[in-house]
């Protein structure tokens, strides 16, 4: 049982310390869309979480996906769809 919980807290604590995050100062790209106007990641998701969602049309998986990702939208949720 020692062992067990030993392990959990180590785990966890790599976990925490290997936690991915940018460099103190370092901005998010902005990025252009297809209409032309301009998308600031970092504005976007400043207030609430923002969905960056990837697809493909040849891609099963998103195939499946998409219309989960579609409603959320429409519920107004943030989403950001990048099309490959």
């Amino acid at each position: 049982l020692w062992l067990l919980l030993f392990a959990v807290i180590i785990s966890t604590a790599l976990d925490l310390w290997r936690s991915p995050a940018l460099p103190e100062g370092s901005p998010l790209p902005v990025l252009t869309l297809q209409d032309g106007t301009q998308a600031d990641l970092q504005a976007m998701s400043r207030d609430r979480p923002l969905l960056v969602y990837y697809w493909a049309s040849w891609c099963a998986v998103c195939r499946f996906t998409t219309p989960t990702v579609e409603q959320l939208w429409r519920d107004g949720e943030n989403v950001l769809t990048v099309a490959l």
